[in-house]
C-alpha cells in the first residue's frame, strides 16, 4: 500500500492479491471502512450489479476452487464486501474492454510473441539451471505442511512472472489491460474528489497497475508518501505463527 498526498487529500494505492488468506481480506474490509471512497477494479458487463459479488459461488470455476482448497486460500470475490456504500466501481466494462482488445489485435499478437520468446529465457536462472522443476513440486506436495510449501513455490514463480509482465507494457496488450483501464480509474478518482467531504480515497487495483497509477497521481500533483505492507499469504511454519 502506497500513500499519496495533495494538500488535504490522501489517496492510497492498495495492490490487490486476488487469492489470499481469509485474514488478509478481513483486514482489507476493516481498512476500507476508514476511507470516504474505495475505487476498485472489475471488468464486468455494464449492467451487472457489483453487490452480487460478495460470497458469489459462481464467480470462479471448480478447478480454481480445487487450487484454492489445496493452498488453503480464499478468493477476493468471496470475501471483499462489495456491498459497502463507499465502494465505487472504477474500471472498463467488458464490452468496452473487448472492443479495445479487438482494435489492438495486431499489437497484442506481437506482444504475446515477444512474451513467448522471452518466456523460454525466464524458465532458467542466470546460471542456466532450470528455475522450476517437477521434483520441486513433488517435494512441496510431500512436505509436512503441503499448503505452505506450495505457496512458497508459487510465490517465487508469480513474483518473477509479474516482473516479466512489464516487458510487454509498451505494446497494445499492456496499453489496454493496464494503461487504458488505469485512465478510467483516474477519471473516476477525479470525479470522486470533486464531491463534498471526500478527502481520503483508496484505489484497490491489481499490483501490475500500481506503477502506472503512481505516475498518473504524480502528474495530478500528488506526492508519494509512506509504503505499508499487508500479509496476503502467510507462509511461516505453523509453529512460528
Amino acid at each position: 500500500m502506497a500513500t499519496f498526498r495533495r494538500g488535504a487529500v490522501t489517496v492510497d494505492l492498495i495492490g490487490a492479491v486476488h487469492v489470499g488468506d481469509a485474514g488478509y481480506y478481513k483486514a482489507l474490509n476493516a481498512r476500507f471502512r476508514r476511507y470516504d471512497r474505495v475505487l476498485f477494479e472489475l471488468v464486468k458487463p455494464e449492467e451487472f450489479d457489483v453487490r452480487q459479488l460478495s460470497r458469489s459461488q459462481g464467480a470462479v470455476s471448480g478447478l480454481q476452487r480445487v487450487i484454492k482448497d489445496l493452498l488453503r486460500l480464499e478468493f477476493q470475490l468471496d470475501y471483499i464486501d462489495y456491498r459497502a456504500r463507499n465502494l465505487v466501481h472504477a474500471d472498463m466494462d467488458s464490452g468496452r474492454l473487448g472492443e479495445r482488445l479487438r482494435q489492438h489485435a495486431g499489437d497484442i499478437l506481437g506482444s504475446l510473441l515477444v512474451w513467448s520468446i522471452g518466456d523460454a529465457a525466464r524458465l532458467q536462472h542466470a546460471d542456466g539451471t532450470v528455475r522450476w522443476t517437477a521434483w520441486e513440486l513433488v517435494q512441496a506436495m510431500t512436505d509436512a505442511d503441503p499448503p505452505r510449501a506450495l505457496k512458497r513455490l508459487l510465490a517465487r514463480e508469480l513474483s518473477e512472472m509479474d516482473a516479466g509482465f512489464g516487458d510487454v507494457g509498451g505494446f497494445g496488450f499492456g496499453s489496454v489491460l493496464i494503461a487504458e483501464r488505469n485512465a478510467v480509474a483516474v477519471g473516476v478518482l477525479q470525479r470522486t474528489l470533486g464531491g463534498k467531504n471526500v478527502k481520503k480515497v483508496a484505489i484497490f487495483y491489481g499490483a501490475a497497475h500500481l506503477p502506472d497509477l503512481a505516475d498518473r497521481l504524480r502528474a495530478l500533483g500528488f506526492t508519494a508518501g509512506p509504503v505499508a505492507w499487508l500479509t496476503a499469504w502467510d507462509m511461516r511454519p505453523a509453529r512460528s505463527k
